[in-house]
């Protein structure tokens, strides 16, 4: 079908089951259909959809930005694992579009795709207004805030995320963590410091992810909590991963004892048991 005859609201249609249909089969034939009208006329939609009255349509313009990337090859965005997509930049309009959502949006939850489509595009003027918002109110955002910059290695970045890794917002605090810890390969004295402090954590899985960042980063400090956790009477996979990172023959015997019971993921207790062998 070209893009000429192509009708805006079967495109608006065809976006939202894309996007928002649970079954799979069905989301993909509504990606295809999509692929045979154009990217151009797909992104017009998906840019007109972003500033439309209602909150609901907005959002399902903003992430049809983020689909496009399935449609129109000249512009590509992060590559979602499961299609392979490769890697690329944004139109210039979408951005623009969304730093304008970003200073005028009222509503939350258009709010939160504005920040995370923006922090998916991989450039650096996204960061920017990521930057500002991360004291806002709302944890949803603050927590869309966190997974928009999961991988971003810039200062401002880093710095948003050790920020957000001492929210009051339990799953913010996991989050950020986890971005810190495993998301990335820097080991400068801050990200250490945020990883460090997060070991005295009372939410027991943003701990967990500060004590595998740091195993991550071959840091001895952990050993003694790493013994205490292997342990316990419930042992996360988070644990055993640490351990398999950082392959401490003195963590060898616990892993040993746990093979007597643990069945959470029998293949990770194995790869930790061989890192760990002396």
């Amino acid at each position: 079908m070209s893009e000429s005859t192509a009708d805006p609201s079967s495109i608006e249609q065809l976006l939202a089951t894309a996007l928002w249909d649970t079954h799979a089969e069905t989301a993909w034939q509504a990606v295809q259909t999509l692929h045979n009208y154009g990217g151009t006329l797909v992104l017009t939609v998906a840019q007109q959809l972003c500033q439309h009255p209602d909150p609901q349509k907005r959002r399902l313009g903003i992430e049809a930005l983020l689909l496009e990337r399935m449609i129109a090859p000249e512009y590509f965005y992060v590559d979602p694992p499961q299609l392979g997509i490769p890697k690329g930049t944004a139109p210039p309009t979408s951005i623009t579009l969304l730093h304008r959502l970003l200073a005028t949006e009222q509503d939350l939850g258009v709010l939160a795709a504005a920040g995370f489509a923006l922090g998916h595009l991989k450039d650096s003027q996204a960061i920017e207004p990521l930057f500002a918002m991360q004291h806002h109110p709302s944890a949803e955002v603050r927590l869309t805030i966190v997974r928009s910059l999961l991988g971003h290695t810039t200062p401002q970045a880093i710095q948003i995320l050790i920020r957000l890794s001492t929210d009051p917002e339990d799953q913010v605090r996991s989050w950020a963590t986890f971005g810190l810890g495993s998301m990335i390969t820097l080991s400068e004295p801050a990200i250490l410091a945020a990883l460090e402090a997060r070991l005295r954590d009372h939410h027991e899985e943003t701990r967990a992810e500060a004590i595998l960042g740091l195993a991550y980063r071959k840091d001895e400090r952990i050993i003694p909590l790493l013994q205490q956790d292997l342990t316990r009477t419930t042992v996360s996979s988070l644990c055993v991963e640490a351990a398999q990172a950082l392959g401490d023959s003195r963590l060898y015997p616990l892993l040993i004892d746990l093979q007597k019971w643990w069945d959470l993921d029998k293949p990770l207790l194995e790869a930790a048991i061989r890192s760990t062998q002396p």
